[in-house]
């Protein structure tokens, strides 16, 4: 950019030139009105007329704060197995603080004096833990020393007492005494023998109980087992899963199979007249075509549902999920080895085993499923990729 003169300047920027040329001698810069201005000049005149009037020259701003908010809708599936939509608004604030040079020379001291201190603190945390061990160990080898002598000597003074004994003792009181000894150390190893087979004949007579406690069990499953499939196979089959629902359906039922066996025809009052008889003959009950009654025939087949199990389930809810009595899965779980109760908590393996094993499908479900994928999704920026 070309250089312009003092009188040029003031006419641009619309003052006059003797307060120009005070500006510029308040900045530090001698000028007349005839000499050229250069763009430092500008720089240095417009730095000092921001700071004389509050603001923070050409350094900018001492603080900077940024702010961003972004929202987005993401459409997940909850543990009821219905999709929902939910709102994610993300706020991010981010503050920048411009220091002097005087002010991170000091910084940067007060960090090295720091750092110092802390490696100072750390060598003298671990040459004193090196310390500590050493002197338990040292403490941990005199005792194991001690010991070891202790024993050592207990040992000698009875080698010498039983020596000194022998010594005193005439040769049948020694032989008696090592025979004692023998017979001592031999019935030692007797009870020791039959301890151990104690052990072994309770362990055989617990695995025969257990056999046949399992053979039992297994005739009397079975039995119920073909006897469940011929109530089944004879049994109404609803069609709903809800409890309530099926009681009401089975009421239903039973007062409509009622009202057909106990339909009998009314007598008919004598007429006193003929008009009376003729009305009475010519009322009659209007039926619906066949075109517009109720067909419908009830399934002859199990209902296989799809069961959704989160990460703990009782057995009483999974057999309500899968729309069986709570009988039948604990039934189900001890042919498999499991010895549960109705109202027991069983994990998600189990209960997963268990429901594909009665003809069942399983959905895995995640407690936080909800939370997991909104952070997944925050993360990633969802609302951009959308």
């Amino acid at each position: 950019m070309a250089e312009v003169n003092v009188e040029k300047l003031a006419g641009d920027i619309g003052t006059t030139v003797d307060k120009l040329l005070q500006q510029f001698s308040q900045a530090g810069i001698t000028k007349q009105a005839t000499d050229n201005v250069t763009e430092a000049e500008k720089a240095t005149l417009l730095d000092h007329l921001s700071k004389h009037h509050g603001g923070a020259g050409s350094d900018g701003p001492a603080r900077m704060t940024l702010q961003r908010k972004s929202k987005s809708t993401l459409s997940v599936t909850g543990s009821t197995g219905k999709a929902k939509d939910v709102q994610v608004e993300v706020r991010k604030t981010r503050t920048y603080v411009k220091k002097s040079a005087m002010e991170q020379e000091q910084e940067q001291a007060r960090l090295a004096a720091e750092e110092k201190v802390r490696l100072e603190q750390q060598q003298k945390a671990d040459q004193e833990a090196a310390e500590l061990k050493a002197k338990q160990e040292a403490e941990r080898k005199a005792k194991e020393e001690a010991d070891r002598k202790a024993k050592e000597e207990a040992k000698r003074k009875a080698d010498a007492e039983r020596k000194a004994k022998q010594k005193q003792m005439t040769p049948e009181q020694s032989a008696k005494s090592e025979k004692d000894r023998i017979e001592a150390e031999r019935l030692q190893k007797e009870a020791e023998e039959a301890a151990l087979k104690k052990a072994e004949e309770e362990a055989k007579r617990q695995a025969e109980e257990a056999r046949k406690l399992a053979e039992e069990n297994s005739a009397r499953w079975k039995k119920e087992e073909e006897e469940r499939k011929k109530r089944e196979e004879t049994a109404d089959h609803h069609l709903t899963t809800s409890t309530y629902a099926r009681e009401a359906e089975d009421v239903a039922d039973a007062r409509d199979e009622q009202g057909t066996r106990r339909a009998k025809k009314k007598k008919k009052a004598p007429a006193k007249d003929k008009f009376a008889a003729s009305r009475g003959r010519n009322k009659s009950k209007l039926k619906a075509p066949a075109s517009l009654q109720h067909g419908f025939q009830k399934p002859t087949v199990d209902v296989k549902n799809e069961v959704r199990i989160s990460e703990t389930i009782t057995v009483a809810e999974l057999a309500s999920r899968m729309a069986v009595k709570g009988a039948e899965v604990v039934k189900t779980m001890m042919k498999m080895g499991d010895m549960v109760t109705i109202n027991q908590v069983i994990d998600q393996e189990a209960a997963q085993l268990v429901a594909e094993e009665m003809g069942h499908k399983v959905i895995i479900v995640k407690e936080n499923e909800l939370e997991q994928t909104v952070l997944t999704c925050s993360s990633s920026n969802c609302n951009g990729s959308r």
